[in-house]
């Protein structure tokens, strides 16, 4: 039976399997302080109810999942005052806590446009489903505000320096990356979507291994894990963490201007960045090398910070109307150049400066620095690396990638990730091997 407590979000129950859908197709579900507001209370609801095993969230279309936050309501808004504007971001990053402490599995099913805001609606819960029709991204530096939503958390922990450059440039990654760079939990064929609900649907349990194991049984499956790795970004992954490991956007930029193994990667990518706001883009490096460190409640509650000055900015008010209000895409950013940033400026404005009025009131205790989930997410590059420089020299490749299988209870994908970055890691020592010489 499906509900309506708010249009925009419609809820329903099929069995002991709860509902959240979004419903604002004509927005691309781009998310409200209501319909936020909805889904963080059912959330709490069905935690606490002995009559949930799980919870669904998805779209009502396959269009789109969530396009972000409505952050063009948060512009016009401010024609009467930018409380209200930032209170926005602050109740959404609250919620975000709650999508992060939920303990019922939660199974996002991200079919479609799913960006910004509809990342944190889906990212922190334990299972996210793409499809081959998924297009994820963190556009925000683009509109001069940051990728947030607790990106500061997620961004910094993906591996290497994979969440600095997508963070940094809003690359959009398609199905399969989606689940290879760890958004995604499972990749799972879009006709088999409507199969998989039933399934979930009939689970016996509340149990996340119970779930998890429905999830794999539909999960897209590849014959020869040595040739066939689907992801679009392996062959820049060596590039993108000699590029982004630094601590300032100059240094990146100018890492990129050198850079002689993907010149035309390099060239397509400094003309992205140079697309972007200065100041965006600094905030968002800072914020990213900040989070690492921070548990899940501290780096939301710096993103509230930081939003609730950012937004009343000139770079924020001229990205979000150039290119979604007016769609002109003519921004004015200010400064216009990453060479004419005052990073310490910055560092004052959106660090240190604390005003108390927008501190986070999280509705529960719960705070962690790694998410209590992750055994279900294929491992980042770094941690496959840390865990492979502890097994010695003994053991061949393929027995490496077969104890990772074992570790990972066969999870679909494992084997082509590990065997991935093995071949890459024994390209880099052949070279330091040769530069030697």
């Amino acid at each position: 039976m499906t509900k309506s407590y708010n249009s925009e979000v419609l809820t329903s129950e099929i069995f002991n399997t709860k509902y959240l859908i979004l419903n604002r197709p004509k927005a691309l579900n781009s998310l409200t302080g209501p319909m936020l507001a909805v889904m963080g209370k059912k959330l709490q609801e069905w935690d606490n109810s002995k009559d949930c095993n799980n919870i669904i969230v998805k779209s009502s279309t396959k269009k789109s999942f969530c396009a972000g936050g409505d952050v063009v309501q948060t512009v016009k808004g401010q024609e009467h005052g930018t409380l209200g504007s930032i209170l926005f971001f602050v109740r959404e990053y609250e919620i975000n806590h709650i999508f992060a402490t939920t303990k019922k599995p939660v199974v996002a099913i991200i079919e479609g446009i799913t960006m910004g805001g509809g990342v944190g609606a889906s990212m922190h819960f334990p299972f996210r489903v793409a499809t081959e029709n998924t297009l994820l991204a963190m556009p925000e530096t683009q509109i001069g505000l940051f990728p947030d939503v607790g990106a500061s958390f997620f961004l910094s922990r993906i591996g290497s320096e994979l969440g600095a450059y997508l963070g940094l440039t809003g690359t959009r990654l398609k199905g399969a990356d989606v689940l290879y760079s760890g958004f995604a939990t499972h990749l799972v064929n879009s006709k088999d979507i409507s199969s998989l609900e039933i399934k979930l649907q009939q689970a016996k349990t509340s149990s996340y291994e119970e779930t998890n194991a429905i999830l794999e049984q539909f999960s897209q499956k590849t014959d020869d894990y040595k040739n066939n790795y689907p992801y679009s970004l392996s062959k820049y992954l060596d590039a993108i963490n000699r590029c982004f490991c630094y601590n300032t956007v100059g240094e990146i930029l100018h890492a990129l201007e050198r850079e002689q193994e993907e010149k035309v990667w390099a060239k397509d990518t400094l003309k992205t960045l140079n697309s972007m706001s200065p100041s965006s883009l600094a905030v968002t490096l800072e914020l990213i090398r900040r989070g690492k460190s921070m548990s899940i409640k501290q780096c939301l509650d710096m993103e509230g910070q930081v939003a609730s000055k950012i937004i009343t900015t000139n770079d924020y008010i001229q990205g979000v109307t150039e290119l979604l209000i007016t769609k002109t895409k003519n921004p004015k950013f200010d400064p216009p150049t990453v060479d004419k940033l005052d990073l310490g400026f910055i560092k004052k404005k959106y660090f240190e400066d604390y005003d108390e009025r927008f501190r986070l009131e999280f509705k529960n205790s719960i705070d962690y620095h790694e998410y209590p989930h992750g055994e279900y997410t294929l491992p980042s590059e770094t941690s496959i690396v840390e865990h492979v420089s502890k097994l010695g020299q003994t053991l061949s490749n393929e027995q490496i990638v077969e104890r990772f299988d074992k570790m990972y209870n066969g999870k679909i994908g494992i084997k082509e990730k590990v065997w991935n970055v093995l071949q890459r890691t024994r390209k880099h020592h052949q070279k330091n091997l040769l530069s030697k010489l």
